[in-house]
């Protein structure tokens, strides 16, 4: 399964949502976290307010994302997420992406095996022209 990472580097989920320029996406397993990609995406924060049209992009492009993980996230794009099946994980803000992102995959986990939820495979996603891709 694959996840979109907002950071500005070091590691970290150190990015606002609405300030990410690019997500960074990672394969979780039962074998760990694994860096695959970078995608580019539209601005979705305009000088304080969101723009509806690059967030329907954004969507677009980690489509194929379960979560996506951010330092922050407006109340309007958060629902906008979850009504597409992401989940807006603001909770491990400045926190490590590899052991934040196995932790949300365990919990995922265990609200599977709980019938909590049922894993939905995801869409795919518009990549934009010009974004990095790695295949490994």
């Amino acid at each position: 399964m694959l996840v979109a990472v907002a950071t500005k580097g070091s590691g970290l989920i150190n990015e606002h949502f609405g300030h990410a320029k690019e997500f960074q996406i990672y394969k979780l397993s039962t074998a760990g976290a694994k860096f695959v990609g970078h995608r580019r995406v539209n601005l979705y924060c305009q000088g304080g307010f969101g723009d509806e049209d690059a967030l329907e992009t954004v969507i677009r492009a980690i489509n194929d994302c379960h979560a996506v993980f951010v330092s922050k996230i407006g109340g309007c794009p958060k629902a906008n997420l979850k009504a597409q099946g992401i989940d807006p994980a603001d909770t491990y803000a400045h926190e490590y992406i590899e052991k934040s992102a196995i932790v949300w995959f365990k919990t995922y986990l265990g609200k599977m095996a709980s019938g909590e939820i049922e894993h939905v495979a995801r869409g795919d996603a518009t990549i934009r022209q010009g974004a990095l891709i790695s295949v490994a």
